[in-house]
């Protein structure tokens, strides 16, 4: 049987893969989050996902903000980030 979250794991791995490959058809703007750290993950991260998985393309523009990934979803810096993109004020 073994550990489910690790089974589940593998789901996730063949999703990803198919998102590296992808081909991006506009601008894209990925917002890295850097504070946070899971120690499952065995490298920097954000409590969720691995800062290195959220870099690894290089098709993209990258901004690093300093939030976790769950504070990332209600901060005023990525609200900003965004309005900027798509030149809101």
């Amino acid at each position: 049987m073994g550990n489910k979250k690790l089974q589940n794991r593998n789901i996730y791995k063949c999703i990803q893969l198919d998102l590296k490959n992808m081909k991006i058809k506009c601008p894209w703007t990925q917002v890295v989050t850097l504070r946070g750290g899971a120690p499952w993950h065995g490298t920097h991260n954000d409590g969720v996902v691995t800062v290195a998985s959220m870099t690894e393309r290089d098709d993209m523009k990258y901004i690093e903000i300093e939030q976790n990934h769950y504070e990332a979803l209600v901060c005023d810096e990525v609200l900003e980030i965004i309005n900027k993109k798509l030149d809101i004020s």
